[in-house]
């Protein structure tokens, strides 16, 4: 930081910090009557960049990041978007986004979906199906 102003993370850093944006999508909400398809999963497992964030991470449209809060880490497929604004993300609401939001709702009943900071970096780990992601968060077994 120079006189109060900080600089972005450089091109080929091993992470960057990203304010987390979540919402319905209309692939998400044909597919909420399915949760445990495989089509939900993927699309509720894509996390949304834009495509200069993306270069400066040396990461392409279908390759997996791993997202990491206060609250947990989850690993996503990530998606170029060239109408986000550079350091947001976009994910669409679902179990993977919900596993790096805090159950915290600062007296407003409503969790913090729009303001989530979160650190994302290149993983060459899988992204987990949804029976497996609520598996590993202490669900029950089906």
């Amino acid at each position: 930081m120079i006189s109060g102003i900080s600089f972005p993370d450089l091109p080929g850093s091993n992470f960057m910090k990203y304010i987390m944006l979540t919402g319905r999508s209309i692939k998400q909400g044909e597919s909420i009557e399915q949760k445990l398809s495989q089509n939900y999963s993927r699309i509720t497992s894509t996390c949304f960049m834009n495509l200069l964030d993306m270069v400066n991470l040396e990461i392409e449209d279908g390759e997996n990041i791993r997202a990491i809060s206060d609250i947990g880490a989850v690993v996503f497929h990530v998606a170029g978007d060239e109408g986000l604004k550079s350091g947001t993300v976009f994910i669409p609401y679902g179990p993977y986004c919900n596993m790096l939001i805090s159950e915290l709702t600062h007296g407003s009943g409503m969790p913090d979906f729009k303001s989530c900071e979160i650190e994302i970096e290149r993983t060459d780990e899988n992204v987990l199906s949804v029976i497996d992601l609520l598996s590993e968060a202490g669900g029950k077994e089906l």
